[in-house]
């Protein structure tokens, strides 16, 4: 009788050596399955953006408060991948797109551009009174980089028209029953008077370039609505006057 009490409790605590153990691997490979999910679904990117929304509408609640360092805002690094890496960059995320399809190519940009618009109040949120009763001229955040890889540069050698581009915006809908060219400039009366970005100058961009998706305020209630522009040409278009708003 006492051999089998003994044996029994072996056993029992054996059985309880097995569940702690099957637990941890439950553990562990759920730890696992979450950290996939976080980096595939770019929740970390999501976080930055919600604390830079959430810092926006604080600072349109405060605008006495002193300096840029009020908004805590993060620059944004997109890599479109056609199936390598872009080169010069440590992209915050990188897109991968089928390279050969145009739509699929644009719908980050529009994307990044929606979400640039939505973080910034969506011209609707004073977020600069704070600068701009200091220093009266243009305020600008650079809401994200944008670079091709080596397979869409050879997929499309000759760039993209910002026509196709715009066109693409008036046909996808951010939400629905509302296009991406409607959330993005729809607040302005006369659409066709809007220089969309820096087409009616090249009428291209192009896949072995880097380009910003930049937003800010001139004064109040005068926005900048967002543009997708070539690094390079941002000082000579003088859109923005400071680059204060979003750090690197």
């Amino acid at each position: 009788m006492n051999i089998k009490t003994k044996r029994g409790i072996s056993n029992k605590r054996g059985d309880m050596t097995t569940t702690q153990i099957v637990m941890l691997i439950i553990l562990i490979v759920s730890f696992a399955v979450l950290l996939i999910l976080y980096f595939r679904l770019g929740l970390g990117e999501l976080s930055d953006k919600q604390i830079c929304y959430n810092s926006v509408i604080l600072k349109s609640k405060s605008p006495g408060s002193i300096g840029a360092g009020g908004l805590d805002c993060k620059t944004n690094y997109i890599c479109i991948s056609g199936g390598k890496d872009c080169k010069d960059m440590i992209p915050t995320k990188t897109i991968d797109v089928n390279p050969k399809e145009k739509q699929e190519i644009f719908k980050p940009i529009a994307e990044e551009m929606a979400d640039c618009w939505w973080i910034f109040g969506e011209g609707k949120v004073d977020y600069v009174e704070y600068l701009v009763n200091v220093f009266p001229e243009s305020h600008c955040a650079v809401c994200s980089v944008v670079k091709f890889d080596e397979t869409i540069q050879g997929e499309f050698l000759d760039g993209f028209d910002y026509e196709e581009f715009y066109n693409f915006l008036s046909v996808e809908q951010v939400k629905e029953g509302q296009s991406y060219l409607n959330y993005l400039y729809g607040g302005i009366k006369d659409v066709s008077l809007l220089n969309y970005s820096i087409e009616r100058s090249s009428g291209k961009f192009f896949t072995d370039k880097q380009y910003l998706i930049i937003t800010g305020m001139k004064e109040e209630n005068d926005y900048i609505y967002p543009y997708f522009i070539y690094s390079e040409e941002l000082y000579s278009k003088e859109i923005c006057r400071n680059f204060d708003i979003t750090k690197a």
